[in-house]
């Protein structure tokens, strides 16, 4: 009677561990078809969104020639893929639900797209690097003079 008490329990924690690594993979699944779902629109939404970045970047930032607003598309175009599929794989894990992980990079990147086009709406002045590039300059500098100096 306890042999097969404890055949009982056993085979009643086999199928409960399948069980629940079946309802994972399940609750996966189902998080992958929301997630293609939302992405349809997070890629349209996002076409619009980089037009409310890159338009204003363009206008505002007119010192630099072509490489400065290249510099800055690319970092943003990085985040915002960056940010994009970090959500997806933390929604694919039920670490946050499908539609937080699919729009997550549009949410965080919206208020930088609306800054940037108020600023190019009031026309409120160029937007100076020269505290950023300044300091690297010196810093430049100074290592070319010390490279030249133990020459």
């Amino acid at each position: 009677m306890l042999e097969i008490a404890a055949s009982d329990a056993l085979s009643s924690k086999q199928n409960f561990e399948i069980n629940n690594f079946s309802l994972g993979y399940k609750k996966k699944d189902i998080n992958n078809y929301w997630l293609s779902i939302h992405e349809k629109f997070v890629i349209a939404f996002a076409c619009i969104l980089m037009f409310f970045i890159g338009a204003p970047l363009g206008s505002i930032i007119r010192k630099g020639g072509l490489g400065l607003p290249i510099v800055f598309a690319m970092l943003i175009f990085i985040t915002f893929h960056f940010l994009n599929t970090f959500g997806k794989k933390v929604a694919q894990e039920s670490g946050i639900t499908p539609f937080f992980g699919a729009w997550i990079s549009f949410f965080l990147l919206v208020p930088l797209a609306i800054y940037l086009t108020r600023k190019a709406i009031n026309d409120s002045g160029n937007i100076s690097f020269d505290g950023i590039t300044e300091p690297l300059k010196k810093i430049y500098t100074k290592f070319a003079e010390r490279n030249k100096s133990q020459l």
